[in-house]
């Protein structure tokens, strides 16, 4: 189903926003979805592991950086301002041959500069990824693309290796700002996070503010 997604053009993408504390927009992240006839719009939970073991992820990957980079250069016409654009990518593209160069070669075609496009990679596969996957996000990064650690928190290890790994953005994952308001000890940890984040120069993105109003744990 999978292949013949890719091959009927069934995948979409939405976007969401990312706001500054101030409520300047920050830049748009690209969420993949498969648009199934008899599902509806499936989230990625349910098909990326599949594609991964079947080297699919690599052109759906591919198909969803170009649809982006080609968006968002057509946001910056209308607009007449510069946005950043973030896309999720496997462990399993990183480690295909050839990646940065196919990347490299997608921002040019669509004039995007390096430094407005931020790629996601979520915590748990970053941490059981080998050498060359750190190497080429390293290459990545000197070429001007920006790297986001995702659903930060999630596993207990990764802060013995955060002041090694190549990113530049930590996403807070959902499953503390939600439980924020309703577990006193949830925001003491968040606090820490960004205190921490910012001591090392990361951004800090949290995941699941999707209200209007003051956020005061995270405008440390």
């Amino acid at each position: 189903e999978l292949e013949l997604a890719l091959l009927n053009n069934s995948f979409r993408l939405a976007y969401q926003p990312q706001f500054a504390a101030s409520g300047r927009l920050a830049g748009i992240e690209a969420l993949l979805r498969l648009d199934d006839p008899v599902l509806g719009l499936v989230t990625p939970d349910a098909f990326i592991s599949i594609a991964e073991r079947h080297r699919l992820i690599v052109d759906i990957g591919a198909w969803a950086l170009r649809c982006a980079l080609r968006d968002a250069s057509r946001w910056e016409l209308n607009r007449g301002e510069p946005i950043s654009i973030a896309v999720n990518v496997s462990v399993r593209q990183l480690e295909e041959p050839g990646y940065e160069s196919s990347v490299l070669a997608c921002l040019e075609e669509y004039a995007f500069p390096p430094n407005r496009l931020e790629i996601e990679l979520i915590e748990r596969s970053l941490m059981s990824s080998g050498d060359k996957v750190l190497q080429e996000l390293e290459q990545l990064r000197e070429a001007g693309i920006r790297i986001a650690l995702d659903d930060f928190g999630t596993e207990q290890s990764c802060l013995s290796l955060l002041h090694k790994l190549p990113i530049d953005t930590i996403k807070l994952d959902r499953s503390f700002i939600r439980a924020m308001d309703t577990e006193p000890t949830v925001l003491p940890i968040v606090q820490a996070i960004v205190s921490m984040a910012h001591s090392l120069g990361k951004r800090v993105v949290a995941e699941a503010i999707e209200h209007v109003g003051p956020v005061p744990a995270l405008m440390g």
